[in-house]
């Protein structure tokens, strides 16, 4: 059995306006068998609205040990902890307690996601994920770039006030990362769960 689909090659140049980070970055990576071009893309959307100098892509999104990408600096250990989809909330609690100064960034690619991680919410009387940045991809963007697949391409971002412009090869998308307050709308589930 093969551990891989196919191996992917991205030539990414980052312009993130909001933030003043101007990069370009090389990466190739491993397509798992199970995994989706729409999961395969919004690892390379979710590295690109994250990036930092030293983030790393992991092995994807069913690893169960590692998030989808990260930065680990040699003395101070992990500085940002990025996940695409719904983490199972054991990931999610030991990756808190084990990297109490890191950044952390989930980002949902369907509703469903969002009411699952909803759901790990309850019972609790405080905020115990509010260190952690939720977002959203469109997944009408997702399903569009999905029709493309090359093995080797060139994606250039541009990020304003997540707002995302993104060519790939020639081809222009536009669409907006949704910024989700997870705590917000955990209340709002509880609610609706009410008649």
């Amino acid at each position: 059995m093969s551990f891989a689909q196919g191996f992917y090659s991205f030539n990414l140049v980052i312009n993130d306006l909001s933030r003043g980070l101007y990069a370009t970055v090389r990466k190739k990576l491993a397509r798992h068998p199970h995994e989706s071009l729409q999961q395969l893309y919004a690892r390379v959307l979710a590295f690109m609205h994250s990036y930092e100098e030293g983030l790393e892509l992991t092995g994807g999104p069913f690893e169960p040990k590692f998030p989808t990408a990260q930065r680990v600096d040699p003395v101070e250990g992990t500085r940002i902890w990025v996940q695409i989809g719904c983490p199972s909330s054991d990931k999610i609690i030991r990756a808190l307690k084990a990297h109490p100064s890191a950044r952390f960034a989930i980002y949902f690619l369907e509703e469903s996601e969002v009411l699952r991680f909803c759901h790990y919410l309850r019972g609790a009387r405080t905020n115990w994920v509010e260190r952690i940045s939720f977002f959203k991809f469109d997944p009408g963007l997702l399903n569009s770039l999905a029709q493309i697949d090359k093995s080797s391409c060139s994606w250039t971002a541009t990020i304003v006030d997540n707002h995302l412009y993104l060519v790939f090869d020639d081809r222009e998308f536009e669409s907006a990362v949704e910024v989700i307050d997870i705590w917000e709308r955990f209340q709002q589930s509880l609610i609706n769960s009410n008649p």
